[in-house]
Protein backbone atom coordinates (compact mmCIF):
# COMPACT_ATOMS: atom_id res chain seq x y z
CA UNK A 1 0.00 0.00 0.00
CA UNK A 2 1.12 3.53 -0.73
CA UNK A 3 -0.09 6.95 0.28
CA UNK A 4 -1.58 8.40 -2.89
CA UNK A 5 -2.92 11.79 -3.88
CA UNK A 6 -6.14 11.73 -5.88
CA UNK A 7 -7.85 14.75 -7.40
CA UNK A 8 -10.82 15.91 -5.35
CA UNK A 9 -12.29 19.07 -6.84
CA UNK A 10 -9.57 21.66 -7.28
CA UNK A 11 -7.25 20.31 -4.59
CA UNK A 12 -5.73 16.94 -3.81
CA UNK A 13 -6.18 14.65 -0.83
CA UNK A 14 -4.15 11.65 0.27
CA UNK A 15 -5.71 8.17 0.29
CA UNK A 16 -4.32 4.64 0.63
CA UNK A 17 -4.47 2.55 -2.53
CA UNK A 18 -2.62 -0.63 -3.61
CA UNK A 19 -0.15 -0.65 -6.50
CA UNK A 20 -1.65 -2.14 -9.65
CA UNK A 21 0.35 -4.33 -12.04
CA UNK A 22 -1.46 -6.56 -14.53
CA UNK A 23 0.16 -9.25 -16.67
CA UNK A 24 -1.04 -10.30 -20.14
CA UNK A 25 -0.13 -13.02 -22.67
CA UNK A 26 1.62 -15.21 -20.11
CA UNK A 27 3.77 -12.35 -18.80
CA UNK A 28 4.93 -11.03 -22.18
CA UNK A 29 3.12 -7.73 -21.55
CA UNK A 30 2.60 -5.85 -18.31
CA UNK A 31 0.55 -2.79 -17.42
CA UNK A 32 1.36 -0.84 -14.30
CA UNK A 33 -1.01 1.87 -13.20
CA UNK A 34 1.42 4.34 -11.68
CA UNK A 35 0.13 5.69 -8.38
CA UNK A 36 -0.21 9.42 -7.83
CA UNK A 37 1.58 10.12 -4.58
CA UNK A 38 1.78 13.22 -2.45
CA UNK A 39 5.25 12.20 -1.23
CA UNK A 40 7.82 9.47 -1.79
CA UNK A 41 9.55 7.46 0.92
CA UNK A 42 13.25 6.49 0.60
CA UNK A 43 12.24 2.83 0.09
CA UNK A 44 10.19 3.86 -2.98
CA UNK A 45 12.77 6.26 -4.41
CA UNK A 46 13.47 4.14 -7.52
CA UNK A 47 9.92 2.84 -8.07
CA UNK A 48 7.94 4.16 -11.05
CA UNK A 49 5.40 6.64 -9.74
CA UNK A 50 3.62 9.93 -10.26
CA UNK A 51 4.35 12.66 -7.71
CA UNK A 52 1.80 15.42 -7.16
CA UNK A 53 4.07 18.40 -6.56
CA UNK A 54 3.07 22.05 -6.06
CA UNK A 55 4.64 22.92 -9.44
CA UNK A 56 2.77 20.09 -11.21
CA UNK A 57 2.92 16.34 -11.60
CA UNK A 58 6.25 14.55 -12.06
CA UNK A 59 6.04 11.08 -13.63
CA UNK A 60 9.09 8.97 -12.76
CA UNK A 61 9.09 6.15 -15.33
CA UNK A 62 12.42 4.54 -14.41
CA UNK A 63 15.39 5.22 -12.18
CA UNK A 64 17.76 2.30 -12.38
CA UNK A 65 20.79 0.81 -14.04
CA UNK A 66 19.06 0.03 -17.36
CA UNK A 67 20.19 2.25 -20.25
CA UNK A 68 17.62 3.46 -22.77
CA UNK A 69 18.79 4.22 -26.32
CA UNK A 70 15.40 5.19 -27.74
CA UNK A 71 13.04 7.88 -26.44
CA UNK A 72 10.12 9.45 -28.30
CA UNK A 73 7.20 11.72 -27.46
CA UNK A 74 4.06 10.72 -29.38
CA UNK A 75 1.10 12.87 -30.30
CA UNK A 76 -2.02 10.70 -30.18
CA UNK A 77 -4.97 11.71 -32.38
CA UNK A 78 -8.41 10.31 -31.64
CA UNK A 79 -9.64 7.87 -34.27
CA UNK A 80 -6.16 6.81 -35.41
CA UNK A 81 -4.21 3.57 -34.97
CA UNK A 82 -0.51 3.33 -34.23
CA UNK A 83 1.55 0.19 -34.55
CA UNK A 84 0.00 -2.96 -36.03
CA UNK A 85 3.49 -4.44 -35.95
CA UNK A 86 5.92 -6.39 -33.81
CA UNK A 87 9.61 -6.22 -32.99
CA UNK A 88 11.77 -9.35 -32.81
CA UNK A 89 14.55 -7.70 -30.77
CA UNK A 90 13.12 -4.58 -29.15
CA UNK A 91 11.69 -4.45 -25.62
CA UNK A 92 9.28 -1.54 -25.88
CA UNK A 93 7.83 0.60 -23.09
CA UNK A 94 4.99 3.04 -23.44
CA UNK A 95 3.67 5.61 -20.94
CA UNK A 96 0.34 7.37 -21.48
CA UNK A 97 0.63 10.98 -20.33
CA UNK A 98 -2.80 12.19 -21.50
CA UNK A 99 -5.70 10.89 -23.57
CA UNK A 100 -7.13 7.38 -23.80
CA UNK A 101 -6.50 4.35 -25.98
CA UNK A 102 -7.11 0.64 -26.38
CA UNK A 103 -4.00 -1.50 -26.74
CA UNK A 104 -4.58 -4.63 -28.84
CA UNK A 105 -2.04 -7.45 -28.47
CA UNK A 106 -1.32 -10.77 -30.13
CA UNK A 107 1.25 -13.47 -29.51
CA UNK A 108 1.77 -14.87 -33.05
CA UNK A 109 3.48 -17.99 -31.64
CA UNK A 110 0.42 -19.10 -29.66
CA UNK A 111 -2.33 -17.14 -31.42
CA UNK A 112 -3.41 -15.66 -28.06
CA UNK A 113 -4.99 -12.20 -28.28
CA UNK A 114 -6.09 -9.64 -25.73
CA UNK A 115 -6.94 -5.95 -25.43
CA UNK A 116 -6.74 -3.44 -22.61
CA UNK A 117 -7.98 0.09 -22.10
CA UNK A 118 -5.26 2.60 -21.23
CA UNK A 119 -5.67 5.70 -19.08
CA UNK A 120 -3.17 8.43 -18.16
CA UNK A 121 -0.55 7.00 -15.81
CA UNK A 122 -0.43 3.56 -17.43
CA UNK A 123 3.08 2.22 -18.06
CA UNK A 124 3.19 -0.67 -20.54
CA UNK A 125 6.07 -3.10 -21.20
CA UNK A 126 5.94 -5.24 -24.35
CA UNK A 127 8.35 -8.14 -24.86
CA UNK A 128 9.92 -8.89 -28.26
CA UNK A 129 7.70 -10.93 -30.58
CA UNK A 130 4.38 -9.53 -29.33
CA UNK A 131 2.33 -7.78 -32.03
CA UNK A 132 0.67 -4.58 -30.86
CA UNK A 133 -1.67 -1.87 -32.13
CA UNK A 134 -2.74 1.25 -30.26
CA UNK A 135 -6.24 2.47 -31.11
CA UNK A 136 -6.52 6.07 -29.88
CA UNK A 137 -9.95 6.87 -28.39
CA UNK A 138 -9.16 10.34 -26.97
CA UNK A 139 -6.38 12.64 -28.22
CA UNK A 140 -3.37 12.98 -25.95
CA UNK A 141 0.35 12.39 -25.52
CA UNK A 142 2.53 9.38 -24.78
CA UNK A 143 6.20 8.58 -24.24
CA UNK A 144 7.76 5.53 -25.88
CA UNK A 145 11.17 4.23 -24.82
CA UNK A 146 13.35 1.16 -25.22
CA UNK A 147 16.83 -0.04 -24.25
CA UNK A 148 17.53 -0.82 -27.91
CA UNK A 149 18.11 1.93 -30.48
CA UNK A 150 15.46 2.28 -33.18
CA UNK A 151 16.10 -0.16 -36.04
CA UNK A 152 13.62 0.05 -38.94
CA UNK A 153 14.59 -3.52 -39.94
CA UNK A 154 13.17 -4.72 -36.57
CA UNK A 155 9.67 -3.36 -37.26
CA UNK A 156 7.59 -6.12 -38.85
CA UNK A 157 4.02 -5.45 -40.04
CA UNK A 158 1.53 -7.67 -38.26
CA UNK A 159 -2.09 -6.49 -38.38
CA UNK A 160 -3.60 -6.99 -34.95
CA UNK A 161 -6.66 -4.89 -35.85
CA UNK A 162 -8.01 -3.26 -38.98
CA UNK A 163 -7.33 0.51 -38.84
Amino acid sequence: MRMLAEPTGLGRSSVLMPDSVDSFLEGSVSRQRLPVMSQSSPSEARDPKRLALPAGELAQLTDGAEVFRYLACLELRAGTTRGNHLHRERRERFYLVAGAATLHLEDPASGSRTSMNLVPGDLIQIAPGIAHALQVTASGTAVEFAPEAFDPADTHRHPVIQP
